[in-house]
């Protein structure tokens, strides 16, 4: 049975020493004790420290049973439980950091011992604990705390202390706290519970707060399809913009404030920037009015209008609020940064009057940080050659941060060759015939010699262990080729003037001495998949026979092959590769997309892959 009066140093702060403030009679207690030694209150229990009834909330839709399997059934296993069923969010509110990418433009107000309010799952919490030396995350419902008690998917996971409490029952002394993180989306009573929270925090502190504005709380982002509120309170919208947050801070005693607009919503923030940044703002504009940006049908007209009336800053769904009487120095040089997050990394446009100044890529947390490392070292390596594809390598320097290594690039000119794509078979045939052309080029200047693998060998090849993924029986020998490789060779990340590649962007998947077909494959997938718009369609277009296509394809194949001196065979057999490394390399380094249904997708997609290779008999 567990001690309910001690709280376990397994899952302590790096001090248990640390003291706390009984919030029933304010005697100092000591972390370690876990309870008052005056009156008695709070029990630790489960991993919590408990200052409030344990059923006084339950919102959480996984059972208890079920909460020591989560971390490692949601990797191996397709997601096909009830609660996933009932709830298909779940498992992005627990692991998916790209929610948190507001991180960047305020990593400088979070040191110390740190309050996450309304902490949930924990997720924020063990984000926030790679910048901050404690973090105590608070929530009044114990359901979903018991969750972030179990969490070890962190390093830093020991840093951080589950209290069940509500903001009134808090065991912290006055400013006894350095910094105070809070969601307060969906909160009624936003002013009354920032003054509470104010108090705990020091004179130097710095308190950040996330908020609904007045078209989220009113509804009216739920009317034009960008999330799926149904609020109708406009009596309480009326503080719920810019202005009034700003007004809200100062009241409560803060000098400096900072407000930045996370765009279409707090819960799913796609664009994180600086209100006040009418460059940044244009930008994002600019952005979604791109063609194919499914944001753009719902949000284009209402952006006009506002962008052009200068009542665009009024009307931001989600706000993000930064308060400190403190001031120190930025955490990184920016001056108009927006930032977008991506699978392991955002990235962090700075816009100037001339466009995009420059390219920062951030990693999302700790565990992402190799992907950056390993992009910057292959560019060094790459670009020391002495080959011509020189030109096409993004320029970049690797500096150190509190995130870890991050690599600033230039801004790179051109057009996405998936642009020219319009479902025609001749916008088809140019964009592939331009992504192949600067491929066999490059994989012929880094290629090594061409080795014959084993039927065992190459089922090994293409194997993928932790979700039991097996080729086809494979019956001959087959000729394979190994090469550089970007590794994730998307129409989105080849750039192009004219019928030229000019750049080729985000290389944190690729690698010195990988198979040759994963490159090659990943763009005729990419390219016929975005033309006919399904994946088994698009797999059974390209192995088989079609009337509207197959000269194309069969063209890009034969050409392939032809130049790199390999069989159709091996091209083939080795399609699946160009899922397979990049599931082997997000595994590696705990991207999110193992822990979310986006692995299963990816899973899906190779197992069609084996399953249109052995219908049509090849092997």
């Amino acid at each position: 049975m567990s001690d309910k009066t001690k709280y376990d140093r397994s899952r302590g702060t790096t001090s248990v020493s640390e003291k706390i403030e009984c919030p029933e009679c304010s005697t100092k207690i000591i972390l370690d004790q876990a309870h008052c030694p005056q009156c008695g209150e709070a029990i630790f229990d489960e991993g919590i420290l408990s200052y409030i009834p344990s059923d006084s909330q339950s919102t959480c839709p996984v059972a208890d049973a079920d909460i020591d399997t989560l971390f490692e059934k949601n990797r191996v296993e397709s997601h096909e439980d009830e609660a996933d069923k009932e709830q298909p969010d779940l498992l992005s509110e627990i692991f998916d950091v790209r929610r948190d990418l507001w991180r960047v433009l305020v990593a400088e107000h979070i040191s110390g011992r740190c309050l996450d309010m309304y902490a949930g799952f924990g997720r924020r919490s063990m984000l926030i604990s790679e910048l901050a030396n404690t973090v105590y995350a608070a929530d009044p419902d114990r359901s979903r705390l018991k969750i972030a008690a179990k969490r070890d998917d962190y390093e830093s996971s020991n840093k951080v202390v589950p209290i069940h409490a509500t903001v009134d029952r808090l065991p912290f002394e006055t400013g006894g706290l350095d910094t105070i993180v809070a969601d307060l989306t969906n909160r009624a009573n936003v002013r009354s519970e920032l003054a509470s929270l104010e108090r705990y925090l020091d004179d130097n502190g710095s308190l950040i707060f996330l908020a609904d504005g007045w078209t989220h709380t009113t509804g009216l982002t739920g009317i034009v399809g960008i999330d799926d509120s149904t609020n109708k309170n406009t009596r309480s919208s009326s503080h719920r913009t810019a202005a009034g947050y700003r007004s809200i801070a100062r009241s409560i005693g803060f000098d400096n404030v900072s407000i930045y607009a996370l765009f279409p919503t707090a819960s799913r923030p796609l664009y994180a920037f600086d209100i006040q940044s009418d460059l940044a703002v244009n930008k994002l504009i600019e952005h979604l009015f791109e063609p194919k940006n499914g944001l753009v049908n719902a949000w284009k007209p209402l952006l006009s209008l506002a962008n052009r009336s200068n009542a665009l800053k009024y009307c931001y769904p989600s706000y993000l609020v930064t308060c400190t009487n403190d001031h120190v120095p930025p955490a990184f040089e920016l001056l108009n940064p927006l930032v977008i997050p991506g699978r392991a990394r955002s990235v962090v446009l700075d816009v100037s009057d001339q466009g995009v100044s420059k390219v920062l890529k951030v990693p999302n947390r700790d565990a992402h940080a190799p992907f950056t490392e390993r992009e910057h070292s292959l560019l060094t390596r790459l670009q020391s050659s002495e080959s011509g594809i020189s030109s096409a390598l993004p320029e970049g320097e690797a500096t150190g941060s509190r995130f870890g290594q991050v690599r600033t690039e230039q801004p790179i000119d051109g057009v996405p060759l998936d642009k020219r794509l319009d479902g025609s078979g001749q916008s088809l045939r140019q964009v592939l015939h331009i992504g192949l052309d600067w491929l066999i080029d490059f994989q012929q200047a880094f290629r090594d010699r061409k080795v014959v693998r084993s039927p065992s060998e190459v089922r090994e090849d293409l194997r993928f262990e932790p979700s039991n993924l097996a080729p086809p029986e494979v019956t001959a020998p087959v000729v394979t080729l190994s090469t550089a490789a970007h590794g994730d060779y998307l129409t989105t990340n080849i750039y192009t003037n004219e019928d030229e590649v000019a750049s080729v962007i985000d290389w944190e998947y690729g690698g010195m001495s990988v198979s040759s077909i994963i490159d090659a494959g990943l763009l005729l997938i990419d390219a016929v998949l975005r033309t006919v718009g399904d994946f088994e369609q698009a797999i059974r277009i390209i192995l088989g026979k079609n009337e509207k296509y197959s000269s194309i394809i069969n063209g890009y194949i034969q050409k392939y092959c032809d130049s790199m001196d390999i069989p159709h065979r091996t091209f083939v057999l080795y399609l699946p590769s160009a899922y397979l490394h990049r599931l082997a390399i997000d595994w590696q380094y705990d991207a999110v997309s193992t822990y979310t249904r986006r692995m299963d997708n990816r899973i899906q997609r190779i197992n069609a892959v084996y399953r249109v290779v052995e219908e049509m008999g090849f092997s």
